[in-house]
């Protein structure tokens, strides 16, 4: 039983999996583990065209696993995760993150399943992010507008190879010196967000910047799975009124022109943030995709 850490040599074989997933939540993502694999000591394994995955507590050594993915069905992968959790030492099986729509499948009492409040993702109806019709998002369509108004040389250009370093320039050189929040959690944020802008090439991944005044004063980064796109990072210079939801807007409408198929887009959680909880809740979230711990 060999667990692999995540790095930028597995992304194709893990993508395989998690494209099987369709539980919508952030977690189940390339983004939402790669970025946050350093931070919680995300490793994985698979087996019989299923994927494990867990992350470790440093100070203790245990383990947290997430549900399985792909061709064994609950009744067989469960079991066998169980059989991991024992040959690594684990007292207990600690299932973490999982999807409320799983909860019923699994096969086993999830009476005793702790919710993660803070961790619930929002999920938006795609169209409505990309044309912020309505009268529930009057005052987004109205940033908008006047975003347009004050700066008409705006410019909207995707994310590729002949402007990541000035992307990576402005997060570090710029927007970062407007930023007040500390802490291990935001450095590990952090970590993640330039790890992905050191390997744009390598991940399966959209992204998006503003220009105006000739220099770029947003970007926004994430993927597509199935029907639903997430949103992994968003930066915007809060000194230009209404930069955020102007690229919010700009990114969902490009994502759903060119990709038809999408219904929905999941902003990720709010991590307990009030501020982020304010902001996700102001766009009219259509689900919250509550999460569960469960020890077994």
């Amino acid at each position: 039983m060999n667990f692999t850490p995540f790095n930028t040599d597995n992304i194709a074989e893990v993508k395989r999996m998690l494209d099987k997933q369709t539980f919508r939540t952030c977690d189940y993502t390339i983004g939402g583990i790669y970025m946050w694999a350093n931070y919680f000591h995300y490793e994985y394994l698979t087996e019989n065209d299923t994927l494990y995955m867990r992350g470790t507590d440093t100070e203790t050594g245990l383990h947290a696993y997430f549900l399985p993915i792909g061709t064994l069905p609950y009744s067989k992968s469960l079991p066998r995760l169980q059989q991991i959790c024992i040959e690594a030492g684990d007292p207990h099986l600690h299932l973490t993150l999982i999807p409320e729509s799983e909860l019923g499948k699994m096969d086993i009492d999830t009476s005793k399943a702790v919710p993660r409040d803070t961790w619930a993702d929002y999920l938006y109806e795609s169209d409505k992010l990309a044309t912020l019709e309505g009268h529930k998002l009057n005052k987004k369509r109205n940033h908008v507008n006047r975003f347009t108004r004050d700066h008409s040389d705006f410019s909207f250009e995707n994310i590729d190879q002949s402007n990541i370093l000035s992307i990576r320039k402005f997060l570090v050189d710029t927007w970062e010196k407007e930023v007040i929040k500390t802490g291990n959690y935001f450095e590990a944020e952090k970590e993640g967000t330039l790890l992905v802008l050191d390997n744009y090439d390598k991940y399966p991944f959209f992204g998006g910047a503003l220009k105006c005044d000739n220099k770029i004063i947003a970007f926004t980064v994430g993927e597509i799975i199935n029907d639903t796109l997430y949103v992994h990072i968003e930066k915007a210079l809060s000194e230009y009124s209404g930069s955020y939801e102007m690229i919010n807007f700009l990114f969902a409408k490009e994502m759903q022109t060119n990709h038809p198929e999408l219904k929905w887009i999941n902003r990720e959680d709010d991590g307990g943030d009030d501020g982020l909880r304010e902001a996700k809740m102001s766009y009219n979230p259509a689900i919250l995709l509550k999460k569960y711990d469960l020890k077994i």
